[in-house]
C-alpha cells in the first residue's frame, strides 16, 4: 500500500464519522492485519512524537481497529469476515503507542 509514507505502521483515514468510512478502514486492516486502522473524525488530529505514541487534539474521536490477533476470512469476492479485531475509541487528550498496540494512560 502506498501513502505519504508517516507512519509505516497505519493505514489512515480522514473525515472518517461524518463519511461514514468505518467499514472501508475495517475492511483494509482486515485485509492487512500488521497495520494498523486510525480513522480520525473532522476537526480532530493526531499528533505523533518520536516515542511511537500519539496524543489526539482536537474536538471529536479517533478510532483505532487492530486486526493483528484477530482471526480474518476475505472471500474471493472481497467479502471479510473476523473475529477478535480490537477496536480504541480515542478523545482528545488520550494517547496511544503504537509499537505496543494500546491506549496509554
Amino acid at each position: 500500500m502506498e501513502g505519504l509514507g508517516f507512519l509505516k505502521t497505519a493505514i489512515i483515514d480522514q473525515h472518517f464519522a461524518t463519511r461514514k468510512r468505518h467499514n472501508r478502514l475495517i475492511s483494509l486492516v482486515a485485509e492487512h492485519p500488521r497495520l494498523l486502522g486510525i480513522g480520525i473524525d473532522e476537526e480532530t488530529a493526531i499528533v505523533v512524537g518520536p516515542d511511537d505514541q500519539f496524543e489526539v487534539i482536537g474536538n471529536r474521536n479517533v478510532i483505532v481497529y487492530d486486526a493483528s490477533d484477530a482471526t480474518v476470512t476475505v472471500t474471493p469476492a472481497k467479502a471479510v469476515g473476523f473475529h477478535g479485531m480490537k477496536m480504541h475509541v480515542l478523545l482528545a487528550g488520550d494517547r496511544f503507542d503504537l509499537e505496543r498496540r494500546e491506549a496509554v494512560r
